[in-house]
């Protein structure tokens, strides 16, 4: 269980002020994911997936959302609209081209501006196939991505040129 240890270093990386941290997770963990310590501040948000593919056939209900934290290290900065919801209904990827389970960058997008300014950095430390490093870039955000894989990491280093340098 990765967990405990994530949001232990979540904690101690976040600055005072900053917009906190997400985390996505898959509904069967979420005994490990809550309560989320050290932090007292969360809320539980939903992707509802308005296009959503469905991996388990023989499944009754099919899944066509994915559930996600916002986890809060008082005093924290909130720089969203006060009308936003817990249930973001936005498309899922019509193919995830890099990774099994990559986001769309509309989403990341999102809790990148709810939650920083430009300029300030943006850790992923499960980048993946780089989404979050390219959603800050465009939003004028610095980034640091860590990711274990050798694979994902050649794909998000040309993501990331490409956004750089478009081709």
């Amino acid at each position: 269980n990765v967990y405990p240890e994530l949001f232990k270093e979540a904690f101690r990386l976040l600055k005072d002020n900053s917009g906190g941290a997400y985390v996505f997770y898959a509904d069967r963990l979420s005994e490990y994911v809550f309560p989320p310590k050290p932090f007292e501040k969360y809320q539980v948000l939903i992707w509802g997936k308005s296009n959503a593919r469905f991996a388990a056939m023989m499944a009754r209900y099919k899944h066509n959302y994915e559930p996600f934290i916002w986890l809060q290290k008082p005093p924290s900065k909130w720089r969203g609209d006060s009308k936003q919801k817990s249930l973001w209904w936005m498309k899922a990827n019509g193919t995830n081209d890099f990774h099994p389970t990559q986001k769309p960058i509309d989403v990341i997008g999102k809790m990148i501006q709810n939650s920083s300014d430009e300029g300030d950095i943006i850790l992923d430390p499960f980048l993946g196939s780089g989404t979050t490093a390219v959603a800050a870039k465009q939003l004028g955000r610095k980034f640091i991505g860590i990711e274990i894989s050798e694979k994902y990491c050649k794909i998000a280093e040309d993501r990331i040129r490409q956004e750089i340098l478009p081709l």
